[in-house]
């Protein structure tokens, strides 16, 4: 069963956010892989509007796709992870 959103953040200003996830594990497994549901998820919007952004399956560095507004809100699904500890970080990179 996949988990809700859990905010993470609000936008303190109009930026293109960049998302750090590191974690225990190389590749981020998620036993719902099979079924085209990658590990992680990130939307923007309020709790049960959320728009997903940026699908992540891996630790690194990733840039959302789009712009977000002050005082908008950041989000994260967690699908199942199993054996691994997640951190993520965002850093609010001017807007593009």
């Amino acid at each position: 069963m996949t988990e809700s959103f859990h905010g993470m953040a609000r936008a303190r200003k109009a930026s293109r956010p960049t998302i750090t996830v590191t974690s225990t594990e190389t590749e981020l497994k998620s036993p719902l892989e099979s079924f085209g549901l990658r590990a992680i998820d990130f939307a923007i919007g309020e709790p049960d509007l959320e728009r997903v952004v940026l699908h992540v399956s891996k630790p690194g560095t990733f840039t959302f796709p789009a712009n977000v507004q002050a005082g908008e809100r950041i989000s994260v699904r967690p699908l199942e992870l199993a054996g691994t500890t997640v951190t993520f970080t965002i850093a609010w990179d001017d807007p593009k």
